[in-house]
This record gives C-alpha cells, sequence and structure tokens, in this order.
C-alpha cells in the first residue's frame, strides 16, 4: 500500500475504509484496488469499500477511471455483490463516481458528502 492511502477493516460491519490524503496518481489508486482485491475481496465477503477523498485529491482523468472500471468488470463475481461509496467534498471528486455510476450501472457505486451519509446507505 501506498503512504497516501489509509486502509481500515472493520469485519464486524463488514466494510473497508479507505482514506485518502494529499495527492493520489492513479498508479497508487490502481494498485491499491489490486491489493484489496486480492488481500481482502478475495477472501472474504464485504458489504462495501467506503473511498474518503476528502483530505485527499485523486490525480486521475475519465481513460484511466474506464481502466479502474475495467478491473472492476474483470472481477464482476466480486463487484457484483459489493457497495462502493465515495465520500468527497470538492466537485472535482464527485464527478468521478457519477460518471461511473452512470456508464457502468452493474458497479453500484454513489457519491456522499459525508461517511455518515455513506454508512447508512451501506446498511441499506
Amino acid at each position: 500500500m501506498t503512504s497516501n492511502i489509509e486502509l481500515i477493516e472493520d469485519k464486524e460491519k463488514g466494510l473497508i475504509h479507505r482514506r485518502f490524503c494529499g495527492t493520489v496518481t492513479f498508479h497508487e489508486i490502481y494498485t491499491s484496488w489490486e491489493f484489496i482485491i486480492e488481500e481482502y475481496l478475495k477472501k472474504r465477503l464485504y458489504k462495501g469499500i467506503i473511498n474518503d477523498l476528502c483530505d485527499g485529491k485523486l490525480q486521475i482523468d475519465l481513460e484511466q477511471l474506464k481502466m479502474l472500471l475495467e478491473l472492476f468488470k474483470s472481477h464482476e463475481a466480486i463487484f457484483k455483490k459489493l457497495k462502493i461509496a465515495v465520500v468527497a467534498d470538492s466537485p472535482d471528486s464527485i464527478v468521478l463516481p457519477i460518471f461511473a455510476a452512470n456508464h457502468y450501472p452493474e458497479i453500484d457505486i454513489r457519491a456522499f458528502s459525508t461517511n455518515e451519509a455513506a454508512l447508512l446507505w451501506m446498511d441499506s
């Protein structure tokens, strides 16, 4: 894992929380998802993943986002049962999950402005 992404597993709730700090590159995002898939999602069933971007800035464009979504689709059996919440407080960060939800409806991804709202959705 990179130093810009903090990962916390909540086994009781079946959630993984990721908190992004500082500038996070596409390479860091992609490799962190590969790590999560191999070390967590292939070994145990999770309800969802909460990605908190409030302290971070992602350096990712739409083409790179498509590459990330293709990674998710290549593990369809895992991701079709998983909720992905993106918590963000800037328009630049919110546009990415909205794009993903509109163009890849098979992936259950939603944007939120607070962690509390994301947790409520995870429990619904």
